[in-house]
């Protein structure tokens, strides 16, 4: 095991709530169904309190901007939007007017004139023909002052490739743990960051599945139990939580700009307010690396 007495410097990074779980059942180990308003408006009162202010959230979140809208610090938080998910197979002036109408009604609910990233949701529609006409109608957004960044939510290093090609990129968010360590792995974060773009982690807990125990995992993911196990060796051997390891990782990788982080409860959030307060282990990362993409990457897991 890592020597515990080399310890790491603290490194800067912002934490993001993620809203998926205020309007949807969301994460394969959710058992408590979606967030309820009235925590919701409490978990967002208490997040402004400890100095959080990046938000993320989509129109295929259910009714998420609206209960943000609804609370009465909703404008003081930096909004990340994300484009509708469409079926088209190219874009048609009536697919770019709708994609721009739903990003105004995205505005309109959040309650805002503004926000501080449009996130083009479905990678695959950068592939698709005439791309070029959305993108231009994205960037009159941004110069209306109605957007203030515009990127991509990528997968893997061949997604980010494509959107370099297509997008002057300002942001991009991509998928990112102790057990998914792939992105981190290459150069393609350091360089986007030495460009300027700012890189925001989702995905960090795996939807829940770096939190869990091995009794808790679904019979598709049994084979991670020997990680899991391992992980949870770890945050014993240097007492901290699991949600304080798994965002260690992201911290120490020193690449990310904005961890976002579902919370479901006020418990969940103020376990969150504590990552600062102690010294942190140095540690040997790639332990906890899996290789199989099918088990890491969620739009594998056929569920």
């Amino acid at each position: 095991l890592t020597n515990d007495n080399h310890r790491v410097r603290k490194l800067s990074m912002r934490l993001g709530i993620g809203s998926a779980q205020f309007g949807l059942n969301y994460g394969i180990t959710n058992s408590t169904g979606r967030v309820q308003p009235f925590e919701v408006e409490k978990i967002l009162t208490a997040a402004h309190k400890m100095g959080i202010r990046d938000i993320d959230t989509s129109p295929a979140y259910g009714d998420a901007e609206s209960i943000i809208g609804q609370h009465p610090l909703h404008n003081k938080f930096k909004a990340i939007i994300k484009t509708v998910k469409l079926e088209n197979e190219d874009f048609s002036k009536a697919i770019v007017r709708r994609v721009v109408d739903e990003v105004e009604k995205s505005l309109s609910r959040l309650k805002i004139d503004s926000c501080h990233g449009l996130i083009i949701h479905d990678i695959r529609d950068l592939k698709k023909k005439n791309f070029q006409a959305l993108a231009e109608a994205l960037l009159d957004l941004k110069i209306a002052g109605k957007v203030d960044n515009i990127g991509v939510s990528a997968y893997d290093a061949v997604d980010i490739d494509v959107a370099r090609k297509c997008l002057d990129l300002d942001i991009i968010q991509i998928p990112l743990n102790a057990f998914n360590q792939e992105l981190a792995a290459t150069g393609y974060l350091k360089a986007l960051k030495s460009d300027g773009v700012e890189i925001h982690a989702r995905s960090i807990f795996l939807q829940g599945i770096l939190l869990s125990t091995k009794r808790q995992l679904p019979l598709h993911l049994k084979s991670l139990a020997s990680k899991i196990s391992l992980f949870n060796r770890y945050a014993e051997l240097y007492q901290m939580s699991k949600v304080e390891l798994a965002l260690e990782y992201i911290r120490q990788t020193g690449i990310i700009d904005v961890a976002v982080v579902g919370v479901t409860s006020l418990d969940e959030l103020f376990e969150l307010s504590l990552l600062h307060t102690k010294d942190t282990p140095a540690i040997d990362w790639e332990l906890f690396r899996v290789q199989d993409k099918a088990l890491v990457n969620p739009n594998c897991w056929n569920i």
